[in-house]
């Protein structure tokens, strides 16, 4: 009753929400690079946009009840990462309780059950549009009553080669500067692969900013704040285009969504693909109807059929094999232009608050592919190429 008093017509939580506002934002500022001023000289030799995983397809599931969608992220392959996300739960539970408290409850021999420990948990209900997003709060601040958000940073190396994480036990963070052992490394790291994540979550949960841990899983080296105002110096540009961003890229994604649950009204499980084609300057949307319990499509079922040895190797696509009928397929392109007092912003371009801004949108559907075309962004959704990017790193093996 209080969702629909609420007047939403889409319900998420910030982490199912942050993706799919990253693939829109990137088609806002037309694949802008990062602002990297303020670091050292070496940071601008090496890439200065976004990581691989933030041009990757976005893959979420529509469930309706009673006239409301809720939104949730569709997981792919289990990632590798599985010892990060643990320890950053238990890191969560370390940093705000006692060390009687936290041993007492959270303590493999002492530990309370999900839901017990589910009661001391809070949340912040935020409703922008049709959207209403709830956001976990993780602490506050005494003196101001403002609510930050807790994260937990593995150093580089041992993000880079997760299977064999135990190996880099020994790298510490040593220096303040500098391209390895560094806090500058891994903050580099964080702008390129998390800050935008970050900002959106700090924005839709209203707080003020995060607090990260820095850590190899056995050590932890240090803490920093990092208010919004200077994550968004480094995505964005300034606080202000990030606040304009932000608005702008809600307002988009509510429509995308409304053109996509409008291609099937009858429908009540729907999977949306948010694909952003930087190459070609758009974000192609697929929708994808569900019929029944079982997704044809998970990942589980393209690894059992074998698929990329189907396609990339013996260069047979079994399509049949996975059910998947045209008829439910939708497909879409978002195209926009926007101007800066007038004039055509070009990437990169950041805005001030004198500037006037404009913007107009255009969500086409377009003519319906084969299943192929969902198929082969899936595979990239999911990652199902990744391999491991750990390369040596002056003779670390012998440290």
């Amino acid at each position: 009753a209080a969702r629909e008093q609420a007047g939403a017509r889409y319900l998420s939580s910030t982490s199912s929400t942050t993706s799919a506002l990253g693939a829109v934002y990137h088609l806002l500022s037309r694949f802008a690079n990062l602002q990297l001023r303020g670091l050292s000289e070496w940071c601008f030799h090496e890439a200065q946009s976004f990581t691989r995983a933030n041009y990757r397809p976005t893959v979420i599931s529509l469930n309706r009840s009673n006239g409301i969608y809720a939104i949730d992220k569709v997981q792919g392959k289990p990632s590798s990462d599985d010892i990060l996300s643990n320890l950053g739960h238990s890191m969560e539970r370390m940093l705000t309780n006692s060390p009687q408290n936290f041993n007492e409850k959270f303590l493999l021999t002492n530990a309370v059950t999900e839901t017990e420990s589910a009661e001391d948990q809070a949340f912040n209900y935020t409703r922008i549009g049709a959207f209403l997003v709830r956001a976990q709060l993780d602490c506050m601040r005494k003196d101001t009553g403002e609510y930050f958000d807790l994260k937990s940073r593995a150093v580089a190396p041992i993000r880079w080669n997760l299977s064999e994480y135990h190996r880099h036990l020994h790298y510490n963070l040593t220096a303040t500067l500098g391209q390895m052992n560094s806090y500058e490394r891994e903050f580099y790291d964080m702008v390129r692969s998390c800050f935008i994540k970050y900002c959106y979550q700090v924005r839709l949960g209203r707080m003020a900013g995060v607090f990260v841990t820095y850590h190899n899983t056995r050590t932890c080296f240090g803490f920093e704040y990092l208010p919004l105002s200077e994550m968004d110096r480094f995505v964005f540009g300034n606080s202000y285009w990030a606040h304009v961003a932000f608005d702008k890229c809600m307002h988009m994604l509510e429509r995308v969504l409304d053109a996509a649950t409008g291609a099937f009204p009858e429908d009540s499980k729907l999977k949306v693909v948010l694909v952003p084609e930087r190459s070609k300057g758009r974000l192609d949307v697929i929708v994808h109807r569900e019929r029944g319990e079982d997704d044809p499509l998970a990942w589980q079922k393209l690894v059992d059929l074998n698929f990329l040895e189907k396609m990339f190797i013996k260069r047979e696509v079994g399509y049949k094999d996975m059910k998947v009928d045209e008829n439910d397929l939708a497909f879409f392109s978002v195209r926009l232009a926007s101007y800066v007092n007038g004039r055509s912003k070009y990437t990169g371009a950041v805005l001030q608050p004198h500037d006037g801004f404009d913007l107009f949108y255009q969500i086409e559907r377009t003519p319906v592919k084969a299943p192929a075309a969902l198929v082969t962004q899936l595979v990239r959704a999911y990652d199902m190429f990744d391999m491991p990017r750990w390369a040596c790193v002056s003779n670390e093996e012998d440290a």
